[in-house]
């Protein structure tokens, strides 16, 4: 028996190839910052998005899009409002300031901890 690649097709309008060329520019990004490295198959769609839109301009404008939404711990939320990790605890479990526990641990996102520091949550 032989196997054989049927190499499939996804078409994208483009501003959705735009966003998915983004994610992926981000993700490739975060993967090297870590040591690691970006998926041959996903690499190679990154490109051919790169490839069709002329540049990468409006692919690499997406880390700068997804840092905003970082999610940050309660140390460096207690950095950004200028109080103690214990006032961010108790701030985000009256439900003043959003955030999620994962593990144990609190994670908000950057976003809106800023929110907070700049227009007292409104």
């Amino acid at each position: 028996m032989s196997s054989r690649v049927i190499r499939s097709a996804l078409i994208l309008d483009q501003e959705d190839a735009i966003n998915v060329g983004r994610a992926l520019a981000y993700l490739d990004r975060t993967q090297r910052r870590a040591g690691g490295a970006l998926a041959p198959a996903l690499r190679e769609i990154m490109e051919e998005i790169a490839a069709n839109f002329g540049n990468s301009a409006h692919i690499e404008q997406a880390t700068d899009e997804c840092v905003r939404h970082e999610f940050i711990d309660v140390e460096e939320a207690a950095h950004i409002l200028s109080c103690s990790p214990r006032n961010v605890r108790d701030l985000a479990t009256r439900g003043r300031l959003p955030g999620r526990k994962l593990a144990g641990r609190w994670q908000f996102l950057r976003a809106e901890v800023e929110q907070l520091r700049d227009f007292g949550g409104r």
